[in-house]
């Protein structure tokens, strides 16, 4: 496995503020080994950047000397004192809990501790005045008195048709220029396994210009890499190999931009263990070793709620470059935008199927269907 700063593991940790948590999943975040207790009335305290505390899922973490999170510090300050949970669960986290139990203070005290005896009484005082100050901030208007006409997205459409077997990845009969299917996530043959954990490192060492030297100092496990690439077949493989497209494009990429101190010419160059790989999974899927739309956008997404919509608040990215929320939001305003039109390109698959089999009737109900999606 790779190491490298702790800071990778928060890179991008917060999402949009305001934005409404996830449905909660299991968590996979250490246990405080030491069984204290934190009452809210001490969390408070440690709002500052001298000692910065926040929860996740429960847990309270000091994270007071993780200045060097790329997304920059104020980033965490956000929630000092507070539950980060929901900004946690937002935004995808490879490597975090390896790191977080370093960080972990104890569990943060629940209302029935403080009331079965192992509380001091503080902690559910502070608790009714927070829930007295929401309470009297709802019932304060600032509604306009005749309120505007609001516009907004479908709220996630919901007209995709379902990918058939057998249906090609990036047919647009089902989602538009979307994948039939959700995205894969992670590649299981172990062979693959430094092209995720390079990208997951990407935003930290991009960030401290090592990211070359930390792709070089790996060169030997691309070796069996291109094997892989040519032997991939059956069901599957078309995802797969989306995918190590992707993750080449990224490292490639991130190789050649954080070039560091090496001179212009050099950082054009990419070595042979690099290419050879990067090469033949363009071969495989018919485009250019590059990093395309493709592999940044269309196919670089996954649902936090896999049962929710396609909308901002369910969706995060998979592979970022600094893992800044401008970058986020701006690529997966993308996704949206092609879910949301996915009926109109549907449409036109279905125009082309008719005027290839000479049907005017099934011509003229995807035109009228054109028609009604605007």
């Amino acid at each position: 496995m790779l190491r490298g700063q702790a800071a990778g593991f928060l890179a991008s940790l917060f999402d949009a503020p305001g934005t409404p948590p996830p449905p909660k999943a299991p968590s996979a975040i250490p246990e405080a080994t030491p069984a204290r207790v934190v009452h809210r009335s001490e969390l408070v305290k440690h709002a500052s950047e001298e000692s910065c505390w926040i929860v996740i899922e429960g847990q309270v973490y000091d994270i007071t000397k993780f200045k060097s999170h790329p997304g920059g510090f104020n980033r965490i300050f956000e929630y000092a004192g507070q539950d980060a949970t929901h900004a946690f669960r937002a935004v995808r986290h490879h490597s975090a809990h390896k790191y977080m139990k370093a960080m972990l203070v104890g569990r943060l005290s629940r209302h029935e501790e403080g009331s079965t005896g192992d509380g001091d009484g503080e902690s559910e005082a502070v608790d009714k005045e927070e829930t007295q100050e929401k309470v009297s901030r709802q019932h304060v208007s600032f509604a306009p008195e005749q309120p505007a006409h609001i516009r907004a997205l479908t709220g996630g459409f919901r007209g995709h048709r379902t990918a058939r077997p057998g249906d090609p990845m990036w047919s647009t009969r089902c989602r538009g220029f979307l994948p039939s299917r959700d995205p894969l996530v992670k590649l299981t043959n172990p062979v693959y396994a430094v092209l995720h954990e390079l990208c997951e490192l990407m935003p930290a060492t991009l960030a401290d210009g090592s990211f070359r030297s930390l792709v070089e100092q790996h060169n030997e496990r691309f070796g069996p890499i291109t094997a892989a690439i040519e032997a991939e077949e059956g069901e599957g493989s078309e995802e797969r190999l989306e995918r190590v497209h992707a993750l080449y494009g990224y490292i490639g990429k991130g190789f050649v931009l954080g070039s560091g101190a090496v001179d212009a010419r050099a950082a054009l160059v990419v070595p042979e263990f690099l290419a050879a790989g990067w090469l033949a999974v363009a071969n495989r899927v018919g485009r250019h070793p590059t990093l395309d739309y493709a592999d940044c956008v269309l196919n670089n997404w996954e649902r936090i709620d896999p049962l929710g919509g396609i909308t901002p608040e369910n969706v995060r990215l998979l592979h970022r470059f600094t893992g800044l929320l401008d970058e986020e939001w701006f690529l997966k305003t993308h996704v949206i935008i092609e879910s949301e039109a996915a009926g109109a390109i549907s449409a036109i698959y279905d125009g082309y199927q008719a005027v290839k089999s000479r049907d005017i009737e099934a011509l003229l109900r995807s035109l009228s269907w054109m028609e009604q999606v605007r």
